[in-house]
């Protein structure tokens, strides 16, 4: 039976996230009332119209950028849904087994002071996420988790969880906010995200701790972003061991560029204690459909090279995998469930591998096309 302080504890983080959700749709509800009052205040004058409509889209984009950082540590051993709170089409929340005061798939904290952050025993490093537009929390978990391998999930990733402004249209400005201050060498204020990331740098390298970036979509930006301002602010030698990008809409090659010829060789202390020297990698993985990372947006985005793809006319922007999928669904436990997260006795096929199969094709000898690969540096290229 379960303690009172378990119940508690169980009943309060209930509560939280109920509220979280609350909120999330109370600022939905807010942009469309204020985009249908600013419609009325200005029918029949165009000028006031423009001016109410721009208002509205823009003001969720400035107070999410400005929407103090927060980073989660995400644990996840194996399961197949990559420890989501959903079901594999999103729609219905997953049961939770166990006696266990958890109120959430998987182990997901939040990190409130950086020192909880530590290298992996297994890897050496700190694997650290970026987030794409249009992903609350718990899709931003589940991206982490799909786009790292299972050595790295266990013994977890901090995303820097940047968050969806309230509309597809304020999203998209955002978007274009970070990608100007892309091609301008980060010289415009900085997002939250951003400034979370240089702080991470900061710590990594006053504690020699290596560094992984996990990137996607307009998380590239964001990490491409603090790379170039931590960098012409003198903070160089950041321990970056590699930077993996997923169908981002930065340019790679840029991103690489900045890391040989301005952030340069850092140091760092092995699992052992014994003190070396890196030089860092980035590398990109561009699905041939994604109309983010590939050239078919003709420089208006990630402008990068394709590295795979079966299909050409799909939808490949969320296909990206650490490791390619089992062929039966577990859970964390080791138990077979269905596409819902429920526990059944007999398994049942992968959605997920038919859909890498779909997307990457199912050669089984070619390995994981999906993973990233290297971008040589042209040495002595400035962005400056």
């Amino acid at each position: 039976m379960q303690s009172n302080s378990l119940v508690n504890k169980l009943t309060l983080g209930r509560v939280e996230k109920s509220y979280v959700d609350r909120a999330d749709t109370l600022e939905k509800v807010a942009f469309y009332t204020d985009l249908a009052l600013g419609g009325l205040y200005g029918y029949g004058n165009s000028d006031a119209l423009t001016y109410m409509g721009a208002a509205t889209t823009v003001d969720p984009v400035i107070r999410v950028a400005n929407t103090p950082a927060q980073v989660w540590k995400v644990i996840c051993k194996q399961d197949s849904l990559y420890c989501s709170n959903m079901s594999n089409d999103g729609e219905t929340e997953r049961k939770i087994y166990g006696d266990k005061a958890e109120i959430e798939i998987g182990d997901k904290r939040q990190i409130f002071d950086l020192s909880e952050l530590t290298p992996s025993t297994t890897t050496g490093v700190i694997t650290v996420s970026n987030n794409g537009i249009l992903n609350p929390r718990d899709d931003a978990l589940k991206n982490a988790i799909k786009q790292n391998s299972w050595e790295t999930n266990k013994d977890g990733i901090a995303v820097v969880y940047n968050r969806p402004t309230s509309n597809a249209v304020s999203e998209l400005i955002y978007a274009l906010y970070d990608k100007t201050n892309d091609l301008v060498g980060g010289r415009l204020p900085l997002t939250s995200a951003e400034k979370m990331n240089i702080k991470i740098y900061d710590y990594a390298k006053q504690n020699n701790y290596q560094l992984d970036l996990n990137n996607h979509s307009r998380g590239g930006l964001t990490a491409s972003v603090a790379l170039q301002r931590a960098n012409r602010e003198g903070l160089t030698g950041i321990p970056i061991r590699e930077s993996r990008f997923f169908g981002t809409a930065t340019h790679v090659q840029d991103y690489a560029d900045q890391l040989a010829n301005r952030n340069g060789l850092y140091k760092y202390t092995d699992i052992n204690g014994k003190e070396w020297e890196g030089l860092s990698k980035a590398k990109s993985a561009v699905h041939q459909a994604d109309f983010v990372g590939n050239k078919w947006n003709l420089g208006l985005m990630g402008f990068n090279k394709t590295t795979g793809g079966a299909c050409l006319y799909c939808y490949s922007h969320s296909s990206y995998m650490g490791e390619v999928p089992i062929e039966n669904l577990i859970d964390d436990d080791g138990y077979y469930i269905d596409k819902n997260g429920t526990r059944i006795t007999d398994p049942i096929t992968n959605p997920y591998l038919k859909e890498f199969n779909e997307k990457w094709g199912n050669d089984k000898n070619s390995g994981n096309p999906s993973l990233p690969l290297l971008i040589t540096p042209e040495i002595q290229k400035s962005r400056e």
